[in-house]
């Protein structure tokens, strides 16, 4: 599927996101998830000044998952714990690049991004601009974590955006505070028995 946003899914328990609650996600095949059905146009935007949705960038780009690439898109819910959506080999609808990721909603209102893999199937680097980061329904705030060419984000890391009591979160590299330290989690360990999202 290309530039396609799954149905509703239920997360199983009531989400905090800045200074709303939801119970419901929506899971785009171009890199992020959002809370209204919103979606993900192909061209990312810097969350430095977002437009309206309930959005969580996790690689916001021109990912494909058709019969041409095979990637997939998966979720499982984690009963009092979390809900995870996950890309698994995903590629690029014009380059050679794949990448395999994974976002996080814990039930405290913590959102964890994670990057197991880029490759690059005739050996290339990733030209194209991504985009992580999170942005409140109206539009009106925005936490940016990265706007660039992938290449520029490595394998292997992660990040965590955290609650405070104002309801703007805050984004911190995990488990660092540099982005060098490879996060210790096992991206297709933690999904085991995943559903594909539906088109």
């Amino acid at each position: 599927c290309d530039d396609c946003t799954s149905n509703a899914v239920d997360l199983g328990f009531e989400f905090p996101f800045f200074d709303t609650t939801y119970s419901q996600v929506y899971a785009s095949n171009n890199g992020g998830i959002d809370f209204t059905g919103t979606g993900f146009f192909y061209e990312p935007e810097s969350f430095t000044t977002p437009t309206a949705g309930a959005r969580v960038g996790v690689l916001w780009g021109d990912w494909s998952n058709d019969i041409y690439v095979q990637g997939r898109v998966l979720y499982q819910l984690f009963p009092g714990s979390m809900f995870i959506v996950q890309w698994d080999d995903v590629q690029d609808y014009e380059e050679d690049t794949r990448v395999t990721m994974q976002v996080r909603l814990l039930i405290d209102g913590a959102i964890e991004v994670a990057y197991k893999s880029f490759t690059s199937v005739e050996g290339g680097t990733d030209d194209e601009n991504r985009s992580i980061g999170i942005s409140n329904e109206d539009g009106t705030i925005g936490v940016p974590f990265f706007f660039g060419v992938g290449s520029d984000l490595a394998a292997e890391t992660a990040a965590r955006f955290t609650r405070m009591c104002t309801a703007q979160p805050t984004v911190q590299c995990y488990p660092g505070n540099d982005c060098t330290t490879p996060p210790t989690m096992n991206l297709k360990r933690s999904v085991k028995k995943v559903k594909k999202v539906k088109k």
